[in-house]
Order: C-alpha cells, then structure tokens, then sequence
C-alpha cells in the first residue's frame, strides 16, 4: 500500500533531479572473532564490475581507503552513519572482524521528478533522502546478491565459522548528476546468538584474508558461469546465510532449508545425500526436526550441517579446478 509522504516527512520538502548513481553499502560482523587491537587491518577481498568486498577491524578506516564511489570522503551525514551502525567505540571496534560490501551501479542520469526526492531536517541539519513509499517508481538495480553470497560463504569457509553473522548496517544512497548524495527512505504501513569467540593475530588475518579473496574468486566463476546451470550453487548460497535466529523454530526452519538446498547442488552433481557418510547423522536430525515431537534442535548437528556444507562446496570446487 502506498505511503503518503507528506505525512510521514512532515518538514519535507520535494525537490526535482536527476540520478547518476546508486550505490549499496551493507556491513557484517563476524562474531566468533575478533583482533588484537593496536595495529589497524583492513584488506579488499573482491574488485571486480562495480562491486567490492573486503574484510576489516575498522569499517570506518576501510571506507576511508577503499569506499567504491567516494561517498565516504564527500558526505559527512554518510560517515556518521557508518559510525553509529558500526557503534564505533575505539576501544571496542578495533577488536571486531566486519565484511563490508559495496555494489554500485551507473543510472543514466535517471529523472527522479515524480516526488521521490526530499529535502528534511532531521535534526542534524538538512538531510536529502530518496524516498519509496510504494507510489512512485525506483530506478532497476542488480545488487548483486550470488557475489555477496559467495563473499560471505568464503569467509564462513575460511574462518570455519558456524554462526550468524550480525548485519550491522547496510544503506542505499543515490548521487544527483550535480554530485550530491541522497540516503534511501523506505516507508511502510532481533536477538543475538551466543557464541565462542577466536582471536585472530593481525598476521593470520591477512593470510586468512588472501585465502578468501582466492575462494571467493572461484566461487563467484562458478555462480556467473558460461554454459552451466548455476541455479543450484547459487540456492545453496543463499541458503547458508544464517540470518540471526531467535528461537527453536527459526533454527529448525534454517536448518531444513540449507539441508534441501544442499541436496539438491548433490543432486545436481549426481550424488545422492543420503548415501554421503558425512551426512548419516545430519540425514537422521532432519528427519526427526520436521515431524513433530522434537521441539529442541541439536547445536551439534547444526553446526556439522554448516561444516558438510563448506567440504561440498570445497569438493566442488577442487573438481571444478581439476577439469580445466
């Protein structure tokens, strides 16, 4: 249903232009480990068609040195954000590993003419936002998320990490012809998971980090391949991003998704899951999960679904390589 504007951005006023880019910042935190602080570590891990990718200690001074399309140098309101959602304690942040992820794409000097730009003090000054409240159109935008996953299933891979990754922040932004930046507004009518932290010598984060810019290269040949079917990497994927899970019931959906999605990449290289060994055991907890009667998810068992799931795609790809 669309929103009426006017009455959400009270002290808004609408503005006319045109659109040159749009960019997508998301940032992660990896909560099972964290860095020594002291020495800052930031390293991309993916560059390649408008989208980057690297792994950090501090998004800020990442941003700094490698933001895709220079926002963060020419927009303060844009810094701040970066430091508010990454609650940027100098004490603290530099001990956090983040993924930060940028997608842009080129938009043609796109008219934004029909209401969907606003100029609004949000009590930090004048604010500029790109609003979508349902009535208006949006310019077509591809962010990506085959390239995002394969980033993140390569440092889920490469850190052996089992948990949910916490999205700390992630924002749309839009620059004018005329270079001004606008925030993305979108109007409409979690719980943190505990978990076992590892701390990660500065050293052993950039070879950690030069291994995942290595397999995230090869995953993403493989979800954008030439004649192939990558349909079921790709699900696969997507189904490994463990969003946040505050319940039982969240985990025993996760946990039956990732199982089907992983059966049916097998299937698609002509195995059979249930005649996988490494899956005997995870074979038997999904078919208990989806009956009912068991009300609890076996920890263990979701971890060793995450485990299998990396050597297939480890196997995968050591196979792919041996062919060419």
């Amino acid at each position: 249903m669309p929103v009426n504007v006017s009455a959400a951005i009270r002290n808004g006023v609408p503005f006319n232009c045109l659109l040159s880019e749009c960019l997508l910042t998301e940032i992660y935190r990896v909560p099972q480990y964290f860095a020594a602080p002291g020495e800052g570590f930031s390293h991309v891990v993916l560059d390649a068609d408008d989208f980057r990718a690297g792994v950090t200690i501090d998004p800020e001074e990442y941003l700094a040195q490698n933001d895709l399309s220079g926002q963060f140098t020419n927009d303060p309101a844009w810094r701040a954000w970066v430091r508010d959602c990454c609650n940027s304690d100098p004490g603290k942040l530099a001990t956090k590993l983040h993924v930060v992820l940028q997608v842009s794409q080129e938009l043609s000097a796109w008219p934004a003419t029909d209401g969907q730009c606003w100029k609004a003090d949000l009590g930090l000054g004048e604010h500029l936002l790109f609003v979508d409240g349902g009535e208006h159109p949006v310019p077509p935008f591809d962010d990506k998320p085959h390239w995002r996953n394969a980033v993140l299933a390569a440092v889920r891979i490469k850190l052996d990490a089992t948990g949910s990754f916490e999205r700390v922040g992630a924002q749309v932004s839009y620059r004018t012809t005329d270079d001004r930046w606008l925030d993305l507004l979108r109007l409409s009518v979690s719980s943190p998971e505990g978990s076992l932290s590892s701390p990660l010598a500065t050293e052993e984060l950039r070879e950690e980090s030069r291994g995942i810019a290595a397999l995230a290269s090869q995953i993403r040949t493989q979800v954008d391949p030439v004649g192939a079917d990558p349909a079921p990497l790709r699900e696969l994927l997507d189904a490994l991003q463990m969003a946040p899970l505050t319940d039982d019931a969240d985990r025993r959906l996760w946990f039956l998704r990732l199982h089907d999605r992983c059966r049916r990449f097998l299937h698609s290289c002509g195995l059979q899951i249930e005649a996988e060994a490494a899956f005997e055991q995870v074979n038997i907890h999904r078919n208990e999960i989806a009956h009912e009667g068991v009300e609890r998810i076996d920890l263990r068992m979701l971890g060793e679904l995450q485990q299998n799931v990396y050597q297939v795609i480890r196997r995968n790809l050591s196979r792919d390589g041996q062919k060419s």
